[in-house]
């Protein structure tokens, strides 16, 4: 990749969320508005469905635009939020449009369109702060969980968090847990000894560690809820209901929950290859088609997580172990947080 692209690609992805969002469906819109109407212009003597055709050639990169531009939107922005930025962009490049391209004047129909979308983006807006918009996030949260897939660099990236905001730490110990390397090995064998292994563990830890007050600061690489989570990727029908009814039982109902969550998101090819190098014997048969499947899960368990801030990281793309660029931008984006949910990095 080119040096300037590099630079442009790290700075937009050190945007906010809105921003991101707004400069991808503007160029979207672009392509948008001349598939939709440029055919009027230059193809009126060609036949319809080669106008068709051609405005269906020019919208392709119209939705190579839009989709990423909504994926990210997504993770801070509500979808009638998403709507209307959408409409208001729209409505903003098809006014240059009208006037630069074909040529025709402005109507006053086009001011009162725009007067009644800048009223619902500051409805939309005053609704948004309503839900009590997060500041200072990095200083306000006292309990901190970095999570993540295998491989996606949560546990590194919580110890180097925790060294910075100079706090304690609880690490998951996977090398305790007698029944992983075999559970690697036979899945269906070891799936529910390691599962409830797991579980009490984790428990067993979050017990010891006691209350966490404003005179502590705790950074960790684990959330309780994340047993469920590979529950259900590993164990049968009939083993998963008897996992649920042994975790209602031993899951204390006051279990402390995080300020703030740091989600690691990656590719499986990148978890793979991260997992190799690292060279874990316990870990040597893990294959792609299961951290594939591992990987889904985490996306549809956080995509619909509600419990505390969620701050998505684009862990392909960035490195905040081991580039002091990235931690930095990471530390800057998580000072900076008012939503409740935000996005760093790439949609992918």
């Amino acid at each position: 990749m080119p040096a300037w692209l590099q630079s442009a690609t790290t700075a937009v992805s050190a945007s906010p969320v809105w921003l991101q969002t707004a400069l991808l469906l503007t160029a979207s819109n672009v392509f948008m508005t001349f598939a939709w109407y440029g055919h009027l212009k230059n193809m009126q003597g060609k036949a319809w469905y080669v106008a068709a055709l051609v405005s269906w050639g020019i919208a392709l990169f119209e939705y190579l635009l839009q989709v990423p531009a909504n994926r990210i939107g997504a993770t801070a922005l509500s979808l009638a939020q998403l709507k209307i930025m959408q409409e208001v962009i729209t409505l903003l490049v098809f006014i240059p449009f009208v006037v630069l391209y074909m040529k025709q004047p402005i109507k006053l129909d086009y001011l009162w369109a725009a007067l009644c979308m800048l009223g619902a983006v500051t409805s939309s807006s005053a609704a948004r702060a309503d839900r009590g918009p997060v500041t200072h996030m990095l200083e306000k949260a006292h309990y901190i969980v970095v999570e993540g897939p295998i491989g996606a660099g949560k546990t590194s990236l919580a110890r180097r968090l925790a060294a910075h905001l100079q706090s304690e730490t609880l690490f998951e110990q996977g090398e305790f847990n007698p029944f992983l390397s075999r559970f690697y090995q036979h899945p269906e064998r070891w799936a529910m000894a390691t599962q409830l292994s797991f579980l009490f563990q984790r428990i067993d830890q979050l017990a010891a560690l006691g209350p966490i007050s404003d005179e502590r600061r705790v950074v960790s690489d684990f959330i309780l809820d994340k047993d469920r989570l590979f529950a259900e990727q590993n164990l049968s029908e009939d083993e998963l209901a008897l996992y649920q009814r042994i975790s209602d039982s031993v899951r204390p109902p006051d279990a402390l929950k995080p300020d703030l969550v740091i989600y690691l998101q990656a590719r499986p090819d990148t978890l793979m290859e991260r997992i190799r190098k690292r060279g874990l014997d316990a870990e040597r048969r893990i294959t792609e088609a299961y951290l594939q499947q591992v990987a889904d899960r985490y996306t549809r368990y956080f995509y619909q997580y509600d419990a505390a801030p969620l701050f998505i990281v684009d862990a392909g793309q960035l490195n905040p172990v081991d580039s002091d660029e990235d931690f930095e931008m990471l530390l800057t984006r998580l000072r900076d947080m008012r939503g409740y949910r935000e996005f760093f990095g790439y949609a992918g």
